[in-house]
């Protein structure tokens, strides 16, 4: 589709021969972002979560494009993982309790404000774009966090808790990716590192599930006394 458009246009003279390459590639990756946006909003939709689906596609853009993080090798690839990464923030949205992600995010955003850009073998940046995303990134999670921190604090609500989840994704994410490129230790050992971290985050779930669950139930304890007394 790109390259059908990009070849009318030339063949019309709206553009030139030798910006049809930058063009193409502009082309597909606007379609490839629109695509992971209609998926991910329409899963939201089905799923009945609107709002936390968008505060999730304002927040998670702006902290990937100036703050960076890992890129993977092919669109598809990135469609999936992106999905992901929305499955895994709109969980912890629902289940973990708003003091933990205040917290999460508090110490994510001091790891994004100190490494931010980070940079991947995908997405190299001179040093004028360092300076220049550093800059933007560094606002852009002060104020978001601050935000949304300042809001969960005085409200209970799951939009709100899904931007601190997106902050606190982005923050695990650079920290485990601070350099450009990985070796295949480092890989299994960030992958181990994922892993305990969703363990931990199940455990502090189910933990908050069991406590909202227990009762006080006085005809329990009656019995009990009743039994020790005889």
């Amino acid at each position: 589709m790109a390259a059908k458009i990009t070849a009318y246009f030339v063949r019309n003279g709206i553009l030139q021969e030798k910006q049809s390459e930058l063009f193409t590639y502009a082309l597909r990756d606007t379609f490839h972002q629109s695509q992971i946006v209609c998926i991910i909003l329409g899963i939201g939709i089905l799923l009945g979560y609107p709002g936390e689906t968008i505060a999730f596609l304002v927040a998670f853009p702006l902290l990937r494009r100036y703050c960076g993080g890992l890129h993977a090798v092919s669109p598809r690839c990135c469609t999936v993982s992106t999905i992901c990464l929305y499955g895994v923030a709109l969980w912890m949205s629902l289940n973990v309790d708003s003091t933990f992600l205040i917290i999460g995010t508090a110490i994510a955003a001091a790891l994004i404000y100190h490494y931010a850009p980070v940079e991947h073998t995908n997405n190299i940046l001179n040093l004028r774009q360092k300076r220049k995303f550093r800059q933007y990134g560094q606002c852009i999670v002060t104020v978001l966090s601050c935000t949304a921190i300042g809001i969960a604090i005085y409200m209970d609500s799951s939009v709100i808790a899904m931007v601190l989840c997106t902050i606190v994704i982005n923050g695990f994410q650079l920290a485990i990716q601070k350099k450009p490129v990985w070796s295949k230790l480092e890989v299994k050992k960030h992958l181990l590192y994922s892993l305990t971290a969703c363990v931990f985050f199940i455990g502090i779930s189910s933990m908050q599930s069991a406590c909202r669950n227990w009762s006080y139930q006085p005809e329990i304890t009656a019995s009990l006394r009743k039994y020790m007394d005889n």
